[in-house]
Formats: C-alpha cells, sequence, structure tokens
C-alpha cells in the first residue's frame, strides 16, 4: 500500500509540473515563437513557465496557456500588445511587467501572492480571476495611466470572502503517505492539480465569521464529509494583514494538519496536538493552504491567532480577512486613466492609503471595490459612475472630498467611515461611523447594525451602536433602551433626554452593570508614590509627585526611576476596568543648559508589588516592579527599531521584565504617532486580556495581547496575589551636565486620569460554602477529601453528587468558582465526566441524564466536562441529553490529563446568561455562553450541585473538586455617563430593577423648566447626585422609584420634587450664589412629595464653589418646602 501511495504521489508530481523555459532575446527579433530567444532553443510548452530574468520588450503571445514569470531586481518585461490576448503572471519582488500596444490583455494572477509591479501605459488590461474552484492569486501594485484603462472580470463579489476547500475518501496508509509527503510546497500544489474538482459534493466555499469561525472543527469541510472518517482535505485562499504584524498562531489538528503560508510550512506538522509558531507577517496579502487527514473520531482542524490585530488568541472569525478574486497590493489610477469592475465583479486593494484613484471609476449595482486596510482617499466625483459597494474591511477606512448628493454608490463591510460618508452607507454596514469632537451627526436608523465611535454629539432613536461611543447621545424623542452601552464597554460622557424622550434600563443591563470610578492621584489614600533614592548629585532627586495642577509628575530630571501604584482596588484573574490618560513629554529643565537627548520612558503594569516603596527601582529601565505585566514606551531616539511601544511580559528566566512583540515609532510602526508629543491612552482589561489605544492629533492606533499567564504564577509572584495597577517611569544618566555631558531624560506627565472598574464577585461567607457536611449534602459515589473538597468515579458504574443547602439569590448576578483535578484513571480511555448543575428544586436532583453527570429533571440547567472521546464541554437544560459545545476543548489546547488542573467560572448575570470561563494549568483559556429565558421566571433561590459519573462498561476517572467559591454582586449600580434633560423637557427613566437596589449616574443636569421623571416596576433607588438645575426644575418618582438626593446646584428657582424621595447618606447639601442670598429663599418643594429615607435628613448649604456660607444662614424644612433663612430665625405655620 504504501508502495501504491508513493507511486499515486509520483504520478501527480508528474502531471502537475511543469517545465521552464527561459528567455534570452538571443535572436534579437523579439519574437515569443523564435526559438532561439529561448534558452536551448526550446521555446515554452502550452503549460510551460516562460520565464523572464533580464529586460525585455515583445509582443504579447495569443495562444501561450501557461505561466509568464517575471523574476530578478529591476528585470522590467514589457509586452506590446497588437491583438487581445490572455496569459497568467507572477511577477516577483523588485521586477515590472508592463503593457503597452491599443490591444486587450487579460491577465490572471498564478495562485500566491506576487509583488512586483504592473504597469498598464496604454490600451486596456483586463484583470480576471482564476475561475470558481481554483486557487487565487493577488498582483503587487499596479499602475494605470493616463488614457488606458484596467477591467476586471471572472471574479464574482458574491465568492469574494471565500475559502476553497476540497475533500475526499483515502485510506488510513494514504492519509499518512500523502501528508509525510506534503513538504515542500510543490507536492502539495501538484496534489491539488489533480483533484477532480467537477464533484460538487466533494467541494465547498466555505466563508468565515463569528458564527462560523475556522476553530469550527470540522464544520468548514464540505457537509458530505463532515463527521465522517477516512478522508482529506485542501483549502486555498489569500490571506489579508492589514499591518505588519509579530504573530502568534495555534495549529491544532486531530488526526493530521498542516499550514503553508506563501509556499512555506507555518508550523511544525500537527498530529494529534496542538502546536505554536510565532512568525512576522508583512502588511498585505498572503497565499494560504491548510490539508487535513482524518482517519477515525471525527475530530478537526483549527487556526487561532494572537496579535495586535487578533487581540488575545482566539479563532479566525473575520471573514474579510479572506479574498478569492482580483486583488492588487496598491492601486495607481492616473488622471484620465479608467477602472472598470463589471457589473457582479469585485476587486480588492490591499492598501488603501497607497492607492491614487484619480482616474474614473465605474462599475454596476452589483460591483465591489474592497479596500482591505489603511485610509483610501479620493474625489467623490472619481465615482461619479460608479454604482456599485465599496466595501471598507475591519481595518479600512474611507475619505471620500466634494461627495455630492447624486452619488449613487453605497459603502458596505466592516470598517470606519466619517460622517460624510454616512449617509451613504448600505444596510449591510456592519463598521463603525467615526463621530469626531465638535460635530453633530443626526442618524435616523431605528436599528443600525453599525456602530458609532468619537467624543461628538449623536442625536438619535436609539442607543444601540453607541458601546464605544465617548460623545453625547441626544435622544430627540421616544423610548430607547439602554444595552450595552450602559455596560461602560466605550467611554460615553452624556445621555442627553429630549422632550418626550424615554431611557428604559432593562434588568439585563441593570444586573451586568456594577462597579465603580478609580481614584484619582490626587486623592493620596489610593495612591502610593515612591523611586529610587540616591539619583546623581546633579539631579533634582524628586520621587513621584503631584504638581500643583493636580498632575501626575513621574520624572522630571535625568536618573530618576519612580512608580506610582494604585492602592485603592486590587484586580484578579476576572478583573475588568476602563482608564484613560494623557501622557506629555516635555524637556524644559536642562533646555540651554546642557546637552540633552529624550530618554528613557514609562511604563504601565499589574504588579503583586504593595508598596511603592518595596522594590529595586534601579533594576529595571522603566522604574518599573520585577513582576511586572503591562507595556512600556521607549523614548530613547538611538535605540533603532525598540524605539517606540512593546508588550512587558515578565518570564522567570529573564529574571525581570522581558519584551515581546516591538511595535517601532520607525517605519510608521505605531501608525504615524511619535513619543515626543502628547498621546491620550485608553487601557481596557477584559479576562486577562489588556486593550491599549493611543490617540495623538488625528492618528490611532491599537493593540492587545494576553495575559492571563499574569495569573498563573511565575515563580516570582504567587498566582492568586492579587494584582494592583501601576505607572513608572525612568530617565537616564550619561553623566554630570556640568562636566559637558548631555542630559537623558524627559520631564514626564499624566494628566485627565479617568477610570472605572466593574463589578466584581465576592464570596461574602466562605465558610458556608466550603465543603463539608454541614454545608453540603451527599448522595451516593460522593465524597467530602481533606482539600477541602469532593470526589467523584473511583471506580466503574460509580455516580453521586454533592448539592450546596444554602441557596443564591437568583435575581442578581452571582459566580460559582472551582477546580477539576483528575487524580487516577482506571483504563487507557477517559469516562465518562463531571457536571454543575443549578435548580430551584435541589430535592429532586438526580443522576439521570445522559451520561449520568447532569440531572434528569425539569427547571435545571447543568454544564459540564465529558471526558470520553475528544472531551468536550456540554451542556442541559431542563433534563436534556446534553448538547455538545460549538467547539472541543482540544481545538483550545485544554488538557484532560492527570496533574494538568483546569479552573473554572461560571457567572450567572442575574436574569437568564449562563458563562463560562476555563482556564487550564497549561495557560490555555476557553469561555462560552449559554442563554435560557425561562430561568429569568424562578424567581427564587436557586442551589449549586456537582455531579460525577464513571462509565458503566469499563473507564473510570478519578475526579477531584477543589477550591469551591460561591460569589454574589453587590446590589447598587454606578453609571459612569453624565444624564440630562434639555430646557423645557419632559422626560423619562424607567428603571427595570429586581429587589431593592440602587442606581447611580455621574451626574444629572435639568435645563430651564426641565422635568425627569423616574418610573419603576420593582422598588429601586435612584441617586440624582450631584444635580444641577439650570433654572426651575422638577423631578417626580412614581411606582417602585425613590428619587434620592445628595448634592443640588440651584439657579435662581427651587428643585421641584413630587413622590418618593430619599437623601444619599441622609444628607443634603444645596449649593447656591452666595451673592443673591436672601432669607426665606425656597430651596426645594416638596408638593405631593414622600420622604422614604430611615431618618430626617441633614440639609446644609454652601456657595457654587462648595465653600462653607456665612454662620448667619442654615438650612430648614417646615411642611412642603426646604428653605434658607436666617440663623435663629423661625418659621410660624398657621
Amino acid at each position: 500500500m504504501q508502495i501504491k501511495c508513493v507511486c499515486m504521489l509520483a504520478a501527480a508530481l508528474c502531471a502537475g509540473a511543469s517545465m521552464a523555459a527561459t528567455w534570452t532575446g538571443a535572436a534579437g527579433d523579439g519574437l515569443w515563437t523564435t526559438d532561439a530567444n529561448w534558452e536551448g532553443n526550446t521555446p515554452p510548452g502550452a503549460g510551460d513557465d516562460a520565464l523572464f530574468t533580464a529586460s525585455a520588450t515583445l509582443a504579447a503571445p495569443t495562444d501561450f496557456t501557461g505561466t509568464v514569470r517575471v523574476q530578478g531586481e529591476g528585470t522590467h518585461l514589457t509586452f506590446d500588445v497588437a491583438a487581445a490576448a490572455a496569459l497568467a503572471v507572477a511577477v516577483d519582488e523588485g521586477a515590472t511587467l508592463e503593457k503597452t500596444g491599443a490591444g486587450s490583455l487579460t491577465l490572471r494572477a498564478a495562485p500566491g501572492f506576487h509583488p512586483g509591479h504592473v504597469v498598464v501605459t496604454a490600451g486596456e488590461a483586463v484583470f480576471a480571476g482564476n475561475g470558481d474552484w481554483e486557487a487565487p492569486g493577488a498582483f503587487g501594485p499596479v499602475a494605470v495611466a493616463a488614457g488606458a484603462g484596467a477591467r476586471i472580470v471572472e471574479s464574482p463579489a458574491a465568492q469574494r470572502h471565500g475559502v476553497l476547500v476540497f475533500a475526499g475518501g483515502r485510506t488510513e496508509d494514504e492519509i499518512k503517505n500523502i501528508w509525510a509527503t506534503h513538504t515542500p510546497h510543490a507536492n502539495f500544489e501538484a496534489v491539488w492539480a489533480g483533484l477532480d474538482k467537477t464533484v460538487e459534493t466533494n467541494r465547498v466555499l466555505t466563508v468565515f465569521s463569528k458564527e462560523k469561525p475556522f476553530a469550527l472543527s470540522n464544520g468548514w469541510f464540505p457537509a458530505a464529509w463532515q463527521w465522517k472518517d477516512s478522508y482529506m482535505a485542501w483549502a486555498r485562499t489569500l490571506f489579508l494583514m492589514p499591518q505588519d504584524e509579530k504573530v502568534r498562531a495555534c495549529l491544532y489538528a486531530d488526526d493530521y494538519g498542516q499550514v503553508y503560508l506563501d509556499g512555506e510550512e507555518w508550523f511544525e506538522r500537527a498530529q494529534c496536538k496542538t502546536v505554536w509558531a510565532t512568525r512576522t507577517l508583512a502588511r498585505g496579502f498572503h497565499a494560504l493552504d491548510l490539508f487535513y487527514g482524518e482517519l477515525a473520531w471525527n475530530d478537526g482542524m483549527s487556526i487561532r491567532l494572537a496579535g495586535k490585530v487578533f487581540g488575545g488568541a482566539g479563532p479566525l472569525t473575520r471573514g474579510d480577512a479572506f479574498w478569492k478574486g482580483v486583488a492588487f497590493a496598491r492601486l495607481d489610477l492616473a488622471t484620465g486613466a479608467t477602472l472598470a469592475l463589471e457589473d457582479g465583479q469585485a476587486l480588492a486593494l490591499a492598501a488603501g492609503e497607497a492607492s491614487a484613484l484619480n482616474g474614473a471609476v465605474t462599475g454596476g449595482a452589483g460591483a465591489v471595490l474592497a479596500v482591505g486596510s489603511g485610509t483610501l482617499a479620493a474625489d467623490a466625483a472619481r465615482f461619479a459612475g460608479f454604482n456599485g459597494k465599496i466595501e471598507l474591511c475591519t481595518d479600512a477606512r474611507a475619505a471620500l472630498a466634494n461627495l455630492g448628493a447624486d452619488a449613487a454608490f453605497t459603502v458596505t463591510g466592516a470598517g470606519t467611515v466619517g460622517t460624510d460618508l454616512a449617509g451613504r452607507l448600505a444596510d449591510d454596514f456592519t463598521g463603525t461611523v467615526e463621530i469626531p469632537a465638535g460635530v453633530t451627526f443626526e442618524s435616523a436608523a431605528a436599528d443600525p447594525a453599525h456602530a458609532f465611535t468619537g467624543a461628538g454629539t449623536l442625536v438619535a432613536p436609539t442607543l444601540k451602536g453607541t458601546e464605544r461611543f465617548a460623545g453625547t447621545v441626544r435622544l430627540a424623542g421616544g423610548a430607547a433602551t439602554w444595552g450595552a452601552y450602559a455596560r461602560g464597554e466605550g467611554a460615553a460622557a452624556e445621555i442627553a433626554l429630549g422632550d418626550g424622550a424615554a431611557l428604559m434600563v432593562p434588568r439585563k443591563t441593570f444586573l451586568e452593570r456594577a462597579g465603580a470610578p478609580l481614584k484619582p492621584w490626587t486623592d493620596a489614600g489610593a495612591w502610593a508614590l515612591g523611586g529610587r533614592s540616591g539619583a546623581p548629585e546633579w539631579s533634582s532627586g524628586h520621587i513621584a509627585y503631584v504638581n500643583d495642577d493636580g498632575n501626575l509628575v513621574l520624572t522630571d530630571d535625568g536618573g530618576q526611576r519612580n512608580a506610582a501604584l494604585y492602592t485603592g482596588h486590587v484586580f484578579t484573574k476576572t478583573s475588568a476596568f476602563d482608564l484613560s490618560f494623557t501622557w506629555t513629554p516635555t524637556q524644559n529643565r536642562w533646555a540651554g543648559k546642557a546637552g540633552q537627548a529624550w530618554a528613557e520612558g514609562f511604563a504601565f503594569f499589574l504588579t503583586a508589588t504593595n508598596n511603592a516603596a518595596g522594590y529595586d527601582y534601579a533594576k529595571h529601565l522603566y522604574g518599573q516592579p520585577p513582576d511586572a505585566y503591562g507595556f512600556r514606551c521607549y523614548i530613547y531616539r538611538g535605540s533603532g527599531n525598540a524605539l517606540g511601544f512593546a508588550w512587558l511580559v515578565n518570564t522567570v528566566s529573564a529574571g525581570l521584565c522581558a519584551v515581546d512583540t516591538d511595535y517601532s515609532e520607525l517605519g510608521g510602526g505605531l501608525g504615524g504617532i511619535t513619543l515626543t508629543r502628547s498621546i491620550a491612552f485608553t487601557v481596557k482589561m477584559r479576562h486577562g486580556v489588556m486593550d491599549v489605544t493611543m490617540r495623538q492629533e488625528g492618528k490611532t492606533w491599537r493593540a492587545a495581547y494576553d495575559f492571563a499567564q499574569c495569573f498563573t504564577g511565575n515563580g516570582l509572584t504567587d498566582a492568586n496575589a492579587p494584582r494592583l495597577i501601576g505607572l513608572s517611569g525612568g530617565t537616564g544618566n550619561w553623566g554630570d551636565p556640568k562636566e559637558g555631558k548631555s542630559v537623558p531624560y524627559a520631564e514626564q506627565t499624566f494628566s485627565d486620569f479617568s477610570g472605572f472598574v466593574w463589578g466584581e464577585h465576592e464570596d461574602k461567607d466562605p465558610a458556608a460554602h466550603a465543603p463539608s457536611a454541614e454545608t453540603w449534602r451527599l448522595s451516593g459515589d460522593a465524597w467530602l477529601t481533606t482539600d477541602p473538597g469532593f470526589l467523584f468515579s473511583t471506580n466503574i458504574k460509580q455516580q453521586g453528587y454533592a448539592v450546596l443547602k444554602a441557596g443564591v439569590d437568583a435575581n442578581r448576578p452571582f459566580e460559582v468558582s472551582f477546580t477539576e483535578r483528575f487524580d487516577a484513571n482506571r483504563d487507557t480511555a477517559w469516562a465518562e465526566g463531571l457536571g454543575i448543575a443549578f435548580t430551584p428544586d435541589p430535592d429532586k436532583l438526580n443522576n439521570g441524564a445522559a451520561g449520568r453527570f447532569f440531572p434528569k429533571m425539569d427547571r435545571c440547567v447543568a454544564f459540564g466536562h465529558y471526558f470520553w472521546e475528544n472531551h468536550k464541554l456540554v451542556w442541559s437544560h431542563n433534563g436534556s441529553s446534553f448538547t455538545e459545545d460549538v467547539v472541543g476543548y482540544k481545538v483550545h489546547g485544554i488538557h484532560r490529563e492527570l496533574n494538568h488542573p483546569v479552573t473554572y467560572s461560571l457567572v450567572f448575570n442575574g436574569e437568564d446568561t449562563f458563562t463560562v470561563r476555563a482556564v487550564c494549568s497549561c495557560g490555555a483559556v476557553y469561555e462560552t455562553a449559554r442563554t435560557y429565558p425561562d430561568v429569568a421566571e424562578w424567581n427564587v433561590p436557586v442551589y449549586v450541585a456537582f455531579l460525577g459519573a464513571a462509565s458503566t462498561w469499563g473507564p473510570a476517572t478519578t475526579t477531584r473538586v477543589t477550591d469551591i467559591a460561591v460569589k454574589e454582586m453587590d446590589a447598587a449600580r454606578a453609571f459612569p455617563q453624565r444624564l440630562s434633560v434639555d430646557a423645557g423637557a419632559a422626560a423619562t427613566v424607567n428603571l427595570d430593577v429586581p429587589g431593592t437596589n440602587v442606581a447611580a449616574f455621574a451626574s444629572v443636569a435639568l435645563g430651564a423648566d426641565a422635568s425627569l421623571a423616574l418610573r419603576a416596576e420593582r422598588p429601586s433607588v435612584c441617586f440624582l447626585s450631584p444635580l444641577v438645575l439650570a433654572d426651575a426644575g422638577a423631578v417626580d418618582a412614581a411606582g417602585g422609584a425613590v428619587a434620592a438626593f445628595g448634592e443640588v446646584t440651584l439657579g435662581d428657582a427651587p428643585l421641584v420634587v413630587s413622590g418618593a424621595w430619599s437623601a444619599r447618606d441622609e444628607a443634603i447639601t444645596f449649593r447656591v450664589d452666595a451673592a443673591r442670598l436672601k432669607g426665606g429663599r425656597v430651596l426645594a418643594q416638596l408638593p405631593r412629595a414622600t420622604y422614604a429615607g430611615a431618618a430626617e435628613p441633614a440639609f446644609a448649604v454652601t456657595g457654587l464653589d462648595g465653600a462653607p456660607l456665612s454662620a448667619a444662614w442654615r438650612v430648614s424644612r417646615a411642611g412642603d418646602a426646604v428653605r434658607l433663612v436666617p440663623a435663629g430665625s423661625a418659621i410660624i405655620l398657621r
């Protein structure tokens, strides 16, 4: 059989192989058909390669079906086209193919990316795709001169983001031998060429998305072969990188997998395992080829990427990262040149900003011009004859000047547009509309598919799409539901309510939103400032300090290493926060006094160091602790490519903060941002992934990194130790400036700090949840351990469970966390599983569902780890047989091995959704969620149970559950946005919150004669503090709503309150204009108002600046009014 397979491969190689004929031009007549013009007097045959390694000019052949290859730096091949001709071409880096003559030349790019130049000097060049079921190719830069034209054909827009996949049955020996001989890439191409591509059941064009990621096991294969055994699959596509990137990639295959990028193996070949590879990928198109072989158990193959483009290590979900059709690295369309896309055809430009569209672009309604990355800038008049779509891929933008109302094109894709193009959006545009500060944009879309960003003003009928919008959203009228916007995914400044507007705060939004703002560095109790002692004598010797402007100064001279640690909150692996600050480097101290150089920089980090003087500042360049994880900005101009941004990744071997993934300021690696001017930073942390955005003078750069390893222990710090966030800065010392030495430094100032940490769960009664006979009820084969914990499945046929005796409030979010360990395995196979169940009916618990580690009962949600086969995460709802999750654990590197514990966190959102996060001791992370609407109707305490079972036929995997914690979330919710009501408007806020809870906005402002109505079906307190009134203003609370006041700033008129009201912390302070005081002034009117507080509030009054008023004044409440009266006076009511 092995001989047969080798023979099959040899036959494929022979069938797919082509001969190469090299042009010499020795005959001197410039004719393709002259034998003497070819090396060895042998011209290329019909399917051969024609190789040009030296410049030449000749007439284009009209009957050649092979591939023209232009190679060598400076090689310039010119085809003079008189009659129509068609060629497949591959132009290498540094080479050029030029088309002249009045005839039409059709060009197809050979499979793969060919970076050489293509120039159309005269006549028309027709760029065509390679066919529905043949591998695509991409051209390098294309230039079309004045008077010349380019036309796009045979490049179907409907297929443009597809991945070609073919599959077919093979024996085990055939699979093993073909896999073993797929290297080099030529062997892969030979097998591909020999595939029968006419069998429809063996082929599919797959488009990936968030719903269908590249990690979808074998779900991206032809349907006829999914979940089959004994087959092979091949896939080919073009892969687009939007910028230069050092990418860490993961390949998982079971049984056999191999990936080629640009003709080279990307990974070590995978056989029933996960392999990793780090590689720097250049911006632009790359040829991506894959091979998969399946023997049995039908698992699959997937690729995950990690880097600043793709964020944490996740599956490829961006469909627009793949391309099948005509593609250019960039396009230079001269004035007077034309680009015509035939109807239904597509063209991709990898780099938008490098393209110059000065000629006319035309196309029918079904045509698509796609921009892969960068900004496509052009005069909209160039598109007067274009009726199709401009597609902006995820990392692309468009800026079209002089856009008129008569434009016929629309914009689609997932990229970014400004407000100038917002009126041209297609219904399927899922990208972003950017609204800059100072710009107001009106959107009429009631259900937009796109999002909004920027710091301007958005006038809209809905809040949908504003999750990352940092400006003001003005609701002109009608009801809008506050969804993800309220959860702080962005840094929205304000929600402004117009007349008749109603802001709906649904239960789910309320429950998912909790937390508190981070305190500024002016709060001495929240920040610890420190630094290195023993600075050189000529230096200021300052440690970190807060200046008179309230800004943090980390360094102000040479020879410094200083830091500021935020001690007001500790962070864990589940922490989430958003913060922003502006970093400003300057050089003033030594200007005109000594030579100066920029150095060294600053770092932002997480650390287990708990005080600002607890480590050796001198050891690290930026003054950071030795266990820091985060990023640094290095500003020394003589550091080469190290100048710029890099992630700090602590490693034991390095003994200090090792640097990973440099993004140099040089060569545009930071998108044009310069590290010697002010930069606005935004830092977000979610599930260990840090996301950093830098903004400077209209330029934006963003990167992300998965720091889950920060919380897994590294030999320097305890894995479970809480982390603080911090900033540190360092400067250099080249000697005494009095002796002529230059000073390497920067005065590094941090301003405009704001931050918010999202609510975290806390186990408020660990003793009530710790495994014991008093706190848990055990049934069947379940045992307590001394860890403490539970033990399941020590032998065949065993099953049992342990249920917590104390219920958990299902009306608010909670989290259950635990660690799963495998003590032993009674077989070479693994079975059956471990489950965790949630039910309001603990007395009905049983091991009756399929697999016997789930209950068979109504009103129950369970998830578990199914050990058998390829081990998967599985779910059960109301006693159903378990349903597998989208992907198996093995795809994500989660181990099923002895001595490889897995830590689980299950979070219930308080309404209907369960989210599971699994973190393996190897560092792999997997997260998934399920929503079950009926859970919201339980409205009673739920009980937590662990269930374990062995197989009934052989294997028994002994499983231990330890580190159990049941954590509940506090009720109070603080929304970081400001709320305002327009002058003269009457608006409503509806709070649909569970139980007796409280909600607060950052501030509330009422315009003159404005009124705000608070409504709630359940008892709920809404803090309106600080509240600012422009003039007369009213608040009405009805239903279960209570309006709570703390600080109220008044104009000339009083605050009018009706309905239920109370005082925050039982105290209310009125701020008034001290220059306009008069005795008997009414501060608040309380008609039809009922005080709902526990005790009579204390009143105080200050000036508008918060300064206390003279002791001659006091505040008195009598009847339905609160008045300002002279001290010592009395109000007599008759």
